[in-house]
């Protein structure tokens, strides 16, 4: 894909992130997944998640649950550091990831086989767009088969889909 500036029209998750119950499951799912790499971390995680929900066409709780993560209940949390993370990604559309529709960690990848060490003895994945701190971002191969780029690159231009 094109890594071009902008920011990523999120407004369709105004209204369930409005709700603090959402806001407070999304932080503790943030809390499990990312709460100790610091704040680029959580901002991408933010990213991440609003991305594969935008990509499958599901709420934010449906993308913090379900067999995606290694629990189904995503917790809870009032964190403001997380809850700032996530407003900062949902209100400005930021796009740290390009695009990102999942984290991985260790040697896990985003649906597709392969990846190798690089020169720094840090594993990379195919799909991965980015590492921050101890995860790494990247497409999920299921969002890429939907036709994610295209979703993404009209988000980012400004448009609903």
């Amino acid at each position: 894909p094109k890594f071009i500036p902008g920011a990523v029209d999120r407004s369709q998750f105004d209204a369930q992130l409005r709700d603090p119950r959402v806001m407070a499951a999304f932080a503790g799912r943030m809390a499990s997944e990312v709460g100790s790499q610091g704040p680029a971390a959580q901002l991408a995680f933010a990213e991440e998640v609003m991305n594969r929900a935008a990509s499958r066409n599901q709420t934010i709780v449906q993308a913090l649950t379900g067999s995606y993560y290694p629990t189904h209940h995503p917790g809870r949390s009032n964190d403001p550091r997380y809850t700032e993370a996530i407003t900062k990604a949902w209100k400005e559309g930021t796009d740290t990831t390009f695009g990102a529709t999942g984290n991985a960690s260790g040697n896990v990848g985003f649906g597709v086989r392969g990846g190798q060490y690089d020169s720094n003895r840090q594993w990379v994945s195919p799909n991965q767009t980015v590492r921050i701190n101890g995860e790494r971002f990247g497409y999920e191969q299921v969002d890429l088969n939907k036709g994610w780029l295209k979703k993404y690159q009209q988000l980012k231009s400004g448009g609903q889909v």
